[in-house]
């Protein structure tokens, strides 16, 4: 943050959300340590990633992902700086979704990984009450803190 008076924002932001981001983030740590310094006192950071690291496959290395993140890595890499209010992993369908795909030679991009996309977006309406039936696995992961003070 280089260049950023960060005394500047720190008292009007209160919450940072990060999609699909940190896992392109080569030092993650760096990265909520900044996330702290510049949220004010009652701050909140929200997290959405991908889960589970053993699902790193060729289409992670094609989006420039460093990883992918369960319950226990943002356990070890938040509470120096936030408490953990909820941690929950979603999208059910996804993660079988991506299982597969993590045997496949498509590139993401593909006509065949479209179809995917395609056949997945129409499901959506339907899938959104599958995601309470297994709790402990998903194809993402979610993560709200509230900064420590």
């Amino acid at each position: 943050m280089d260049g950023i008076d960060k005394d500047q924002f720190r008292s009007k932001i209160d919450t940072i959300v990060l999609i699909n981001l940190i896992e392109h983030i080569k030092d993650d740590r760096l990265m909520i340590e900044q996330c702290y310094d510049i949220l004010n006192t009652a701050g909140r950071l929200i997290i959405f990633a991908p889960a589970f690291q053993w699902l790193f496959s060729n289409y992670d290395r094609q989006a420039g992902h460093y990883r992918r993140y369960n319950k226990s890595m943002f356990q070890v890499i938040l509470p120096d700086y936030f408490q953990i209010e909820k941690i929950q992993y979603f999208n059910k369908i996804g993660f079988f979704g991506w299982l597969i795909n993590k045997y496949s030679k498509s590139h993401i991009n593909s006509k065949s990984t479209n179809t995917q996309i395609q056949l997945y977006d129409k499901m959506i309406p339907f899938l959104k009450y599958f995601d309470y039936l297994i709790p402990f696995i998903g194809q993402s992961i979610i993560v709200i803190a509230t900064k420590k003070n």
